[in-house]
């Protein structure tokens, strides 16, 4: 369960991934996209049931704000679309 404090962000973008530590490729990893409503629940049957949760383990979780801008271009109407995006990185031991 993740909850923080709602930032107007158009969308939240949560990144998990689970390794041994001191190695750079993931066993596993689940991304969530979800609004800005200041709480979202992981559904745990996305994880790969074949890698065991363990205290060998790390998981690093990357949680992203993302705000999204859109103008009308002026000589056609089209619209033009940027975003910008805010990182917080954490990491943590299964228990």
């Amino acid at each position: 369960n993740f909850s923080w404090v709602q930032s107007g962000a158009s969308w939240i973008i949560i990144r998990m991934d689970i390794r041994i530590p001191n190695q750079t490729e993931s066993l596993d990893s689940v991304h969530c996209i979800s609004y800005d409503t200041g709480s979202f629940t992981v559904d745990s049957s996305k994880w790969n049931p074949s890698i065991p949760w363990s205290s060998n383990y790390q998981v690093d979780i990357l949680f992203t704000r993302v705000t999204e801008t859109v103008v009308t271009l002026p000589h056609d109407n089209s619209s033009g679309r940027m975003i910008g995006q805010y990182t917080l990185y954490g990491a943590g031991i299964p228990n």
